[in-house]
C-alpha cells in the first residue's frame, strides 16, 4: 500500500534499545516544516523522493543488513 505521506519506499529499522514505539524507519517526509503533517516521530525522514529512491537502491545493491548509529 502506498501512503501519500510515506511514499513508495519504507526502510524498516530495528532499535537495539528498549522502546514502546512500534515501528522505526527511514521514509519520505515531503511536508517537513510545511504543514501539520510534518514530523517523523523518531524515524529518519527524507524530503525528496529521488534521494529516498537512491538510498533504497544503494542499500539493495550493497546488500546492507545492518546500520550502526553514532553516539
Amino acid at each position: 500500500m502506498i501512503h501519500a505521506e510515506l511514499g513508495l519506499v519504507y526502510i524498516s529499522l530495528e532499535p537495539r534499545f528498549p522502546t514502546d514505539r512500534g515501528y522505526f524507519g527511514i521514509h519520505l517526509d515531503p511536508s517537513a516544516n510545511r504543514n501539520g503533517n510534518s514530523g517523523i516521530l523518531g524515524c529518519v525522514g527524507l524530503v525528496y523522493s529521488g534521494e529516498m529512491l537512491e538510498l533504497a537502491s544503494l542499500i539493495k545493491q550493497r546488500k546492507v543488513r545492518t546500520m550502526v548509529g553514532m553516539e
